[in-house]
């Protein structure tokens, strides 16, 4: 969902209550409930694996924007100055391990700090 809204400014070019738009509302409200599961090649043995994405972190990664510093734009002098940009976050694998272990302990009533 994010890389089309970061090209097009919006999540979908379907019309509202359209078949297609109908079916894009049911399918992520269905992920944003129960999160998502997607094929990933495993390096070194290129055996495919499933990786589960939680609900938190499935509506972090494609509905949450945070600003990002433009490292090109960086300009140096007495007072540094550069640009930032609203940008969705990259999945990292070791954040899908950090919402694993955050539902992990919501569900067994543990607290993280």
């Amino acid at each position: 969902m994010e890389g089309y809204y970061r090209d097009n400014g919006n999540y979908t070019s379907f019309k509202v209550n359209s078949i297609a738009y109908t079916k894009l509302h049911k399918r992520e409200q269905y992920r944003r409930k129960y999160g998502f599961t997607a094929p990933y090649l495993l390096y070194p043995n290129r055996i495919i694996h499933d990786c589960d994405i939680k609900v938190s972190h499935y509506n972090f990664l494609n509905y949450t924007r945070m600003e990002r510093l433009d490292e090109s734009s960086i300009i140096k002098g007495n007072k540094n100055v550069a640009l930032k940009h609203f940008v969705f976050p990259a999945f990292v694998d070791v954040q899908n391990w950090a919402f694993h272990v955050m539902e992990f302990a919501r569900n067994k009533g543990f607290h993280l700090l």
